[in-house]
């Protein structure tokens, strides 16, 4: 909206408002926004005091042309609603066709698409999800409830009662493990290279051991697949695993990804007492990680003898 005003304060100018006066003109916009078909024409919102007098005393002026305009007879703004379906709607509904249609093409045998959610409720998102599934899986259904919105609070609620009416989840992100490994000079990079000292050997630190991929199915409560991990240190009593998450799928075979990599963050820490034996080939950790809840639980056992290891999990 600010690229349509000549003066680059406007956006402090709308801070100074009420929290009353934003209320408003976020509600109103809110309402406006699920009634924008047909597109030609206007919609009008309600603008601050503090806008107003800046537009009166000519401090904000409008560009020619401009998709916002300033109707002083009823003191709204005024908004095309071509300019609101451009730019609120073009980029989520591109994000919103592209992940429906990646399940449609792994899960063939989706016959029905539902749409939840406050924006679903919107006649430009209804129309542009049909039109986009249609193009090429014209069998599939559209379905959207009567109150979208709703629907979400009702799943919530039955979740809430019984969990395992959701058979799994696709995994929005890719977890795992920052973890040090013996280096190798073929596929780690140079910069992650250390001496240890005590063991006599090159590691390579921050690699990240994932233990399941963004976009994977994820039963309710599944188990996957364990990982070991052994103490560098013979006087190691505890072993301390960082968890991270990705925004990227993950390596595939002859990569190597970092936790230091664009879109990985930090989401907490794992402490597990190791075994006592001195002997390192003897202390290594099982750790097995249970995903498709509310929440991420951990298993850590003693890979030689199967018995539990007391585990703490601390999240940032």
């Amino acid at each position: 909206m600010y690229d349509s005003l000549k003066d680059g304060r406007a956006r402090q100018f709308f801070n100074e408002a009420t929290q009353l006066e934003l209320n408003q003109l976020q509600e109103d916009f809110e309402k406006n926004k699920l009634t924008l078909i047909p597109i030609a024409g206007i919609i009008q919102l309600p603008t601050p005091k503090s806008v107003r007098e800046r537009i009166t005393n000519k401090q904000i002026e409008f560009k020619p042309n401009a998709p916002i305009t300033y109707n002083s007879q009823h003191d709204r703004l005024e908004v095309t609603r071509l300019f609101v379906r451009e730019k609120l709607f073009e980029t989520p509904c591109a994000l919103i066709n592209a992940t429906i249609l990646k399940v449609l093409k792994e899960q063939t045998d989706i016959k029905i698409v539902v749409l939840v959610g406050g924006f679903a409720e919107s006649d430009i998102v209804q129309e542009d999800v049909r039109s986009k599934i249609q193009e090429t899986y014209p069998e599939v259904k559209v379905v959207v409830p009567t109150s979208p919105f709703r629907a979400v609070l009702t799943g919530a609620v039955l979740f809430g009662h019984n969990p395992a009416i959701f058979k799994s989840r696709i995994s929005r992100a890719t977890y795992g493990i920052a973890t040090n490994q013996v280096f190798d000079e073929s596929k780690h990079d140079l910069s992650k290279k250390w001496h240890d000292e005590e063991n006599k050997v090159h590691r390579c630190k921050d690699v990240f051991s994932v233990h399941v991929k963004k976009g994977e199915h994820v039963s309710l409560n599944e188990e996957r697949e364990a990982q070991t991990y052994t103490p560098i240190y013979k006087s190691q009593k505890e072993v301390g695993l960082d968890v991270y998450e990705s925004s990227e799928v993950g390596p595939t075979k002859g990569t190597v990804m970092y936790t230091t990599d664009i879109g990985c963050k930090k989401l907490g820490r794992i402490d597990i007492e190791v075994p006592t034996a001195e002997e390192s080939s003897e202390r290594g950790v099982s750790v097995r990680m249970i995903y498709g809840g509310t929440q991420l639980s951990v298993i850590a056992k003693c890979a030689h003898t199967g018995k539990e290891c007391r585990t703490q999990i601390r999240f940032d």
